[in-house]
């Protein structure tokens, strides 16, 4: 009897895992250029869930919504003070798997310092060809720790579309969902960009939605291949200190190039 009540709970979560699997909205059809907005994110399976102003008011009566808008501090910053204040309150949600803001900013720390690593130094660019999810997050905030630009680029772009904003921005660097490496490799000798990393979307869900997702999804999930010559995102999170890198980082450094549509002519990094 334990054994056919154990094969149904079996047969029901493999069940779930294939339907969420089938009918959660993709990563195929969104924009990069729109991965911090909080509401775009949520649409696409990733939910960034700030803690709210009024956690802030219980946590310091003196603290007053002028004194926090006033206030000089970098995004990296605020990353980390989240972290120290709401460890254990959710900063990203995908697809049920749920981040904290402890290792959000522990993540964080270990891809800027994996960065550090391949030579990224203040002021270089790097390029995220990536959709709406947490490597997106955690790459924009490690490079901002660095002090690096983040190039946000359209993963829906062309070739020709993808090579123009690489050359335009002088980007080194690109980091990109699994299915567009070849894309990227595709024009790599055509820009600076020394080094490729790949992103899976399996990588942080939940189980059993990972074990399954190569399978049910075999379109959106690519194995990548030796010769790609790409590094793996995940790889070097586990190899890299979460110590927080050292870093000279300004109110008026360069932060992120956000390219315009294009639709008036060539499109155009914006500061």
């Amino acid at each position: 009897m334990l054994t056919v009540v154990f094969v149904l709970i079996i047969i029901g979560l493999v069940g779930s895992a294939i339907y969420s699997l089938t009918y959660t909205s993709t990563f195929t059809q969104i924009s990069a250029q729109n991965a911090t907005r909080a509401h775009y994110l949520a649409e696409s399976g990733v939910r960034i869930v700030a803690a709210e102003y009024n956690q802030a008011i219980d946590a310091n009566k003196n603290t007053t919504l002028e004194s926090l808008h006033n206030e000089n501090l970098t995004l990296p910053a605020a990353l980390e003070r989240m972290a120290q204040k709401y460890p254990d309150n959710v900063a990203l949600i995908m697809m049920g798997k749920k981040i904290t803001y402890r290792r959000l900013d522990g993540e964080v720390n270990r891809f800027a310092n994996a960065l550090t690593r391949l030579g990224i130094e203040k002021g270089d660019k790097v390029a995220l060809v990536l959709p709406n999810m947490p490597q997106m997050v955690i790459a924009t905030y490690a490079l901002f720790r660095l002090g690096a630009v983040v190039v946000m680029n359209n993963p829906l772009y062309t070739e020709r579309e993808l090579e123009h904003q690489l050359n335009d921005s002088d980007s080194k660097m690109a980091i990109c969902m699994d299915l567009l490496v070849p894309r990227i490799l595709s024009v790599k000798d055509k820009t600076r960009i020394e080094t490729v990393i790949a992103c899976h979307i399996r990588d942080y869900l939940p189980f059993p939605l990972k074990q399954l997702f190569p399978i049910v999804k075999k379109q959106m999930h690519r194995k990548t291949q030796p010769a790609d010559g790409a590094l793996e995102f995940m790889d070097l999170l586990r190899n890299a200190s979460p110590e927080p890198p050292q870093a000279d980082v300004a109110l008026d450094d360069l932060a992120c190039l956000m390219y315009t549509g294009g639709t008036t002519g060539v499109s155009k990094g914006v500061m």
